[in-house]
Formats: C-alpha cells, structure tokens, sequence
C-alpha cells in the first residue's frame, strides 16, 4: 500500500488524516515540520505528500518546485485553509501552477480527502 506523508501545522488536522487514511489501508507519515518532512523524505519512498502551503515556519508556495526537483517519485497535493479572506483557493490554484499535482482547500469532508487522495495514486501508477 502507498505511504502518504502529511505535513501540517495543525496536529488535529493530522491525526483527523492519518486515522481516516489508515483505515483505508494506506502507511501514514506525520509531521508539523518541514524538517521532519525532509527527513522522512530522505529516508523512505514517500508516494504521496500532502503539504500544508501556509504554515508558520514555510511558505509552501515557494518549497514545491524544490521538492518537485530533489524528490521527483513523491507526488505532492497542496492543501490550504486560508479561507476566503485570504484567497485560500486562489493560493491553491497557484500552487498547482508551481507544480503542486493536486489542492485540498480546508475544511473538507472525507469522501474529498479519499478521492483526491486516490486520485493523486493513481495518477502515479499511471506515469
């Protein structure tokens, strides 16, 4: 089964992802950290990361071509929750411009999660 990676500031946003991907078969990697995410990186196949882009520490906008370069088999899904005071889609949209290969605008219902989850897979089997 694939190993997703899910990195996010917000720790209930992250056990809310893992325990539901879990149960769907899927390995889950977690972390609120870009470090922790380069180390994860670096150390095992990560099929799938789901990148927070506004966190504190980063801007995800500006690290996903260097992830898309340094990890080229690691899919990346960008997930947002700015909201619409700050144009959360708008950042989404930008991010699939710099090379993000899916968005995930929070909040979002599971059934979202697990098809865009899926969807990013498959695309990957399909390369």
């Amino acid at each position: 089964m694939a190993t997703i990676l899910i990195v996010d500031d917000e720790p209930a946003i992250r056990v809310l992802m893992q325990l539901v991907l879990q149960e769907e078969g899927y390995r889950v990697r977690e972390t609120g950290t870009m470090g922790d995410a380069a180390a994860y990186l670096t150390n095992e196949p990560i099929d799938l990361m789901i990148l927070d882009i506004l966190m504190p520490e980063c801007n995800g906008l500006e690290r996903i071509p260097d992830l898309r370069r340094r990890y080229p088999k690691t899919r990346i899904m960008a997930m947002s929750g700015g909201g619409s005071f700050a144009g959360g889609s708008k950042f989404l949209d930008v991010a699939k411009h710099v090379g993000a290969h899916g968005a995930l605008q929070k909040p979002f219902e599971v059934g979202t999660l697990l098809q865009a989850v899926k969807q990013a897979l498959d695309e990957t089997v399909g390369a």
